[in-house]
């Protein structure tokens, strides 16, 4: 076993910290207030993520809970259109190759695949960059099940779900934290605080998730989930709100400034706390000497993640994300859908149509091969 893997497996199962003080929500309520009243209100989006495999746009507009539209952008072409209308929702791939990576696994021997064209099937219709309406397949942006879904496997499903992936972090937070100039006590350093500053006569209220506290050394180890080191502990998000909507969302998850001068201390405390000699710990601090801040970053995040999947715990989330939001309130916002459309069911794609149960299906259909992520630009 390598000296860094034997490092990841120490880190990963340290017990996360029962709070020892009483938990503060400060902002809690503003927020959630925003979010519900946002979630009421027609609006524009542009979402953006940059990942260490990966750098994607979701751009598009929602009328309401049942009526959207969506384009996925990698490198600045065109991935995916998709537009939902009450229960219809109709598909169009700028990018076959890119088919794969929306694949629902569970669906692929068992899907329907028939369009309105004889003999031309839902993936034919797709690879040829045409429209593919399913009239009962739409997903609700209210589906319960965007808290639980793969982070990055769909991008469009994640910049729906943004209200919902917020209100998870908040829940996960010590405390939703109300920025202010003169704070003495601010959720983030000055150090670690990259995000943009709200002038006073902007009218915009900034709110800071202030993160828990990493486990203190030489707790007892445990088996739930809770005792593992997670995306919550290395999240910074800043919230920001003005006449009482969500404008924008800003996430980085990473360890620079002083919070990754003392996660490198801490991790050197832990080893020698487990047992490991000085040779060992002076090679694992030697190991990050010479890299910027975003490498080193990286590079212990990752350290972290290989003890987590030995584990068979859930990765931390390394990744910058930015949501935004512009005309809020506007009536002339509409999500139509196209005519030039041929029906079939999108079943076989992950998060759309219906899904038919193994038991009960009949066919074999053949579909295109599974991608990591579906911005990684892998077929």
């Amino acid at each position: 076993m390598t000296r860094r893997r034997r490092i990841a497996l120490v880190l990963c199962a340290v017990v996360a910290l029962t709070a020892a003080c009483s938990k503060e929500t400060t902002g809690t309520k503003e927020v959630r207030d925003a979010i519900n009243a946002t979630r009421l209100d027609p609006h524009r989006f542009s979402y953006s993520v940059l990942a260490p495999d990966s750098a994607y746009q979701v751009h598009g507009l929602v009328e309401d809970d049942f009526r959207y539209k969506a384009r996925l952008v990698t490198g600045s072409e065109p991935v995916l259109d998709e537009v939902v209308n009450d229960d219809a929702i109709a598909v169009r791939f700028a990018q076959p190759a890119l088919l794969g990576s929306f694949i629902d696994d569970s669906q692929r021997e068992v899907a329907k695949l028939e369009t309105t064209l004889n003999g031309v099937t839902v993936l034919d219709v797709l690879k040829a960059k045409r429209w593919v309406l399913d009239p009962s397949g739409a997903p609700a942006l209210t589906d319960a099940s965007r808290t639980l879904r793969n982070q990055g496997k769909d991008p469009i499903f994640d910049a729906l779900g943004v209200f919902d992936y917020v209100e998870q972090a908040m829940a996960e937070s010590v405390e939703v934290h109300e920025w202010d100039a003169d704070d003495l006590n601010p959720a983030y350093r000055a150090s670690e605080d990259v995000f943009p500053q709200p002038s006073e006569d902007s009218g915009v209220q900034r709110f800071d998730l202030r993160r828990p506290f990493l486990p203190p050394v030489g707790a007892s180890s445990g088996s739930s989930a809770d005792s593992f080191l997670a995306t919550k502990h290395f999240r910074k998000m800043a919230i920001y709100v003005k006449n009482g909507r969500i404008i924008r969302v800003m996430e980085r998850v990473e360890l620079t400034g002083k919070a990754a001068e003392d996660f490198v201390g801490y991790v050197k405390q832990v080893l020698k706390d487990v047992g490991f000699d000085k040779e060992d710990i002076d090679a694992f601090e030697e190991s990050l000497e010479g890299l910027n801040e975003k490498q080193r970053s990286d590079v212990l995040l990752e350290t972290v993640n290989q003890g987590l999947e030995a584990a068979g715990q859930p990765p931390i989330i390394i990744r910058t994300m930015t949501m935004d939001l512009q005309d809020i309130g506007d009536d002339d916002i509409a999500a139509t859908l196209p005519d030039d459309t041929i029906e079939g069911s999108l079943g076989i794609l992950l998060n759309r149509g219906a899904k038919v149960e193994a038991a009960t299906a009949s066919g074999s259909p053949t579909a295109p091969a599974t991608s990591q992520s579906a911005a990684s630009g892998d077929e």
